[in-house]
This record gives C-alpha cells, sequence and structure tokens, in this order.
C-alpha cells in the first residue's frame, strides 16, 4: 500500500534501522531493480532499468501480453500469463508487481473494477484487487492514427495541454469532475437541447474511458465514431471539439438559466421592472415589503413567502434560491420538472 502513497519518498519511508518483512520483498522487487528509483529529482515507480534482465523481460512481457489484445485484460489472465514460463512469478508476488506497472504506465492504461473505469487506484482498490483479480481488468491506451489526432484534440481544448504532458487520465479527470459538479437539476432535467442531453446521458452510460472519448461522444454531438479504419478530414476533430465544447457550456449554464427564469417570472409576479438586476430586485422588494409580514396570518404559506422576500442574511443568488425552494417544495438545484410547475404556481398565488 506504501506504493500509493508514498512512491515520492525514498525507500516508501520505511525507517532506515527497521527490517519489516515488507521491506525486504520491497528491496528484492523494487529498489534493487530499479523500478523504485529518483529521476529527475524526484523519486517514483519507473519501469526497470534495462541492465536487470530478469525484471525486465518480466516487464516487458506484461507489456507485450497487454498491448497484444484488442480488449480490456482481465488480471487473472495475466497473472496466469506471468506464472508460466520463461517468467515463473510467484502467485504472492503478482499482486505487488501489477500495482507497480499500473503505477508506471498509468498514463496510459485504463484500470476497470467489474467494467466500471478506475480513474485512479485506491487503497481500496488495492485491498479488493488483492482478494479478487479477477474482478479487476486493464486496457491500453493506444494514441495512433486518428485517436492521436483526436487526443491531442481533448488536450488542447479542454486543458490547454500537448501530449506530451497530458495523459487520457487527465482527459478523464477533468470530464468527470465537470459532470460531478453539475447540480442535480442539470443531471436530470430535460429541458435542453436534445443533443446536449445525449452528450450528458453519455457519460452516466459509458463504463469504459475510451469509448466515451472515441465513440460515444462524438456520436452523441452528432459525428461518426473516431475508428482507425475510416478516413477523417482534418477539420472533422476540430468541428466535434467545438460541438463538445459548446454542449457542455449549456450544461454549465443549465442551472444558471433556471434561476434565472425563476428570476424572470418573480418580476413579473410582483409587476416590476423586467430589467431589474437580481441586486436591483432584492433591494427594491425588501424597501417595498419590509415589515409586512407583521401584518398577514399565515395564510397559504404567504407569511413565509413574505419572510423569505425580506430576508438580508444571505447572497443575491442564495436569497432567489431560498425563495424558489419554499415555492416548489424542494431546493432548485435538486428540482424536477414537478418542482419546477409547483413554484410558478405557487408563484401566481401568493402574488
Amino acid at each position: 500500500t506504501l506504493m500509493l502513497s508514498h512512491a515520492h519518498i525514498e525507500n516508501l519511508g520505511f525507517e532506515q534501522n527497521k527490517f519489516p518483512p515488507e521491506k525486504s520483498i520491497y528491496r528484492a522487487l523494487f529498489k534493487e531493480t530499479g523500478v523504485h528509483r529518483k529521476q529527475n529529482g524526484v523519486w517514483s515507480i519507473v519501469a526497470p532499468k534495462a541492465n536487470n534482465y530478469q525484471m525486465h523481460k518480466v516487464w516487458q512481457g506484461i507489456d507485450k501480453f497487454i498491448d497484444e489484445q484488442d480488449k480490456a485484460v482481465n488480471l487473472n489472465a495475466l497473472y496466469q500469463h506471468l506464472q508460466q514460463p520463461p517468467y515463473g512469478i510467484k502467485a504472492g508476488v503478482l499482486p505487488l508487481l501489477f500495482v507497480a506497472y499500473y503505477l508506471a504506465n498509468q498514463r496510459r492504461l485504463a484500470l476497470y473494477e467489474n467494467g466500471v473505469f478506475c480513474p485512479q487506484m485506491s487503497l481500496e482498490h488495492f485491498e479488493i484487487l488483492l482478494k479478487r483479480p479477477d474482478l479487476f481488468s486493464v486496457e491500453v491506451f493506444a494514441m495512433e492514427g486518428v485517436k492521436a489526432n483526436l487526443f491531442s484534440h481533448y488536450l488542447k481544448k479542454l486543458l490547454d495541454k500537448t501530449p506530451e504532458d497530458g495523459s487520457l487520465l487527465d482527459i478523464i479527470k477533468a470530464l468527470a469532475r465537470f459532470i460531478h459538479s453539475l447540480p442535480d437539476y442539470t443531471q436530470h432535467t430535460k429541458n435542453l437541447d436534445k443533443q446536449t442531453l445525449t452528450v450528458r446521458d453519455a457519460f452516466a452510460k459509458t463504463q469504459s474511458p475510451i469509448q466515451l472519448l472515441f465513440e460515444h461522444l462524438p456520436k452523441a454531438c452528432g459525428f461518426s465514431a473516431f475508428t482507425e479504419d475510416e478516413l477523417v478530414a482534418e477539420k472533422y476533430p476540430e468541428e466535434f471539439m467545438n460541438a463538445l465544447v459548446s454542449h457542455l457550456k449549456q450544461l454549465k449554464q443549465a442551472y444558471p438559466d433556471l434561476l434565472m427564469n425563476f428570476q424572470q417570472q418573480l418580476t413579473h409576479a410582483l409587476k416590476l421592472e423586467p430589467t431589474l438586476s437580481r441586486a436591483e430586485l432584492r433591494q427594491y422588494i425588501q424597501q417595498h415589503y419590509q415589515g409586512l409580514d407583521k401584518y398577514n396570518h399565515e395564510r397559504d404559506g404567504l407569511q413565509a413567502f413574505i419572510k423569505r422576500l425580506q430576508n438580508n442574511k444571505t447572497d443575491d443568488e442564495a436569497w432567489l434560491e431560498s425563495i424558489a425552494a419554499l415555492l416548489g417544495k424542494a431546493p432548485p438545484n435538486k428540482w424536477r420538472a414537478e418542482h419546477q410547475a409547483q413554484a410558478e404556481y405557487q408563484l401566481v398565488q401568493q402574488c
């Protein structure tokens, strides 16, 4: 487990004057073979030195076995391969060897648990992998030809990086962060362009990052999948990326648009000037409705509504969200169509 958390530390952080069994294994497998060594002033897990014949041969064997497959390789199959001649690796060492190999190559590998992509290997993954390697598979991300071209466009457009300083993992993490940051409302609303909805749903339906990037997202944007047996015009990746970015922007804007729509409805219901900004709307309401709740007995939520209008303890967005939550019976960032309809109906009733 220290490989996951202490790879940047000499000897993986083992105390110098203590020699637990794990340290002996580390020294024999990774320290002496050069798998864990200092490069450019930083300790890291890397490919073994070429002059260490035995480990170098094993490493090349893993490379060859994974690269030759046209689909994800189950770890059980890889382990069985490495236990056979000419490698003869013992079963107890295989998980440690694989984790080291994965860490050294994670920029070009995709790891799956039960078919679901793992953006990075966690301690929990490692513990499960020790007991159930059959649940895991690994796939090489071959960036060649058409895919290499599109990969470069992804990096440039989404991360402003080049293939030399970016990886598949960088792209997937950025997209995953973006999708997970979207409010629940945006994850479920149907009030978006049909193609934008298809792009959004592609993230939920796709377990393979390679399929997501090169098949499902292009198709969701109205393009063909990027495959090696197709000739793709030079402008094709650029056009696709422009379309994808446009849809991602629509997804990001969906919740602000919902709030703006509610703000306009509130402004209209109160018969105020539609050009008022949110801050101006709030200021006007609080000036003209101040203390009004004291003269209203609770009737169908009117008093609570007036109190929300008068609230001056939050910023403008939170103020509007509070009013919307009261009328819609749910926070607006979690609204479904029925909540939105409820809020619109209540707004008419209260005003």
